[in-house]
């Protein structure tokens, strides 16, 4: 899915309880096509680039489609510190 897409928690963890299962199952073919469904917070592509290569996240399958409507198509490439904000004038 290349649209941006928002889940519901209730469809998000259906389909990701059969991700699980799928994964349990040794059905890694299936599990692939299940993440492509469900769709990768921002925060955690961006926690995982310190583990893993692009290459690799991509590899999951998930749907990439709320990280790049974030950060951009680059977004491995994207800045790793997070600006703190200002602090409240007193």
């Amino acid at each position: 899915m290349s649209a941006q897409m928002e889940l519901s928690d209730e469809v998000f963890y259906e389909r990701f309880e059969r991700l699980l299962d799928a994964i349990e199952n040794d059905d890694f073919e299936k599990a692939r096509e299940i993440a492509g469904g469900i769709p990768l917070p921002p925060e955690l592509a961006m926690q995982r680039r310190s583990y893993m290569s692009k290459e690799d996240i991509l590899e999951l399958g998930y749907d990439m489609s709320l990280v790049e409507a974030k950060y951009g198509k680059d977004w491995y490439e994207a800045p790793r510190s997070v600006e703190k904000p200002a602090a409240p004038k007193v």
